[in-house]
């Protein structure tokens, strides 16, 4: 499953912009969890706060190449900005 989906399903304005009520809104609010892009402009930001969050490529298959953000290290990041 391609991970890029999970951050559309976590995104309010992108449900409201596909005209899904309340209801499924609420129920999917409960299910998925946030999950944010990692982009260059977004990465100072998340540097910060990755004990918050688990890093998983958007292509990963199941537990493969996930990292806890409280575990990841720029070595393993592999990009000196991470």
């Amino acid at each position: 499953m391609d991970k890029r989906h999970l951050v559309r399903l976590s995104d309010a304005a992108f449900l409201s912009a596909i005209g899904l009520d309340a209801a499924s809104k609420t129920q999917l609010a409960r299910a998925i969890p946030v999950a944010p892009t990692v982009s260059e402009s977004a990465a100072d930001e998340l540097w910060s706060r990755r004990r918050d969050y688990f890093f998983k490529p958007a292509t990963g298959f199941g537990g493969r190449a996930a990292y806890r953000g409280d575990k990841l290290t720029r070595r393993v990041r592999g990009d000196p900005r991470w």
